[in-house]
């Protein structure tokens, strides 16, 4: 399979996850499905990065989403503990 394809099966495993989660009484087996998009997205960023041009390009781009994953995680924390008592 190729990158794009791997890329599009991921993301149709995705959708069947979120389809279970929010839906109500829909079996468990969606998120088993589901829980095969995580791994498949980071082989493919992995194989990504392995096969760039501009290394660094790409560790300027993992330094961002990890700062932006960690504040997203403090902003969350933050809300929770101060608006959902």
């Amino acid at each position: 399979m190729t990158t794009s394809q791997l890329k599009y099966t991921a993301l149709i495993f995705m959708t069947i996850d979120h389809i279970g989660a929010f839906i109500p009484g829909t079996p468990i087996w969606l998120h088993y499905i589901g829980r095969l998009a995580a791994p498949i997205f980071f082989f493919v960023a992995v194989e990504g990065i392995m096969h760039t041009v501009n290394r660094k390009k790409v560790s300027f781009a993992a330094l961002y989403f990890k700062r932006s994953y960690v504040s997203s995680g403090i902003r969350d924390r933050n809300f929770l503990q101060y608006h959902c008592r």
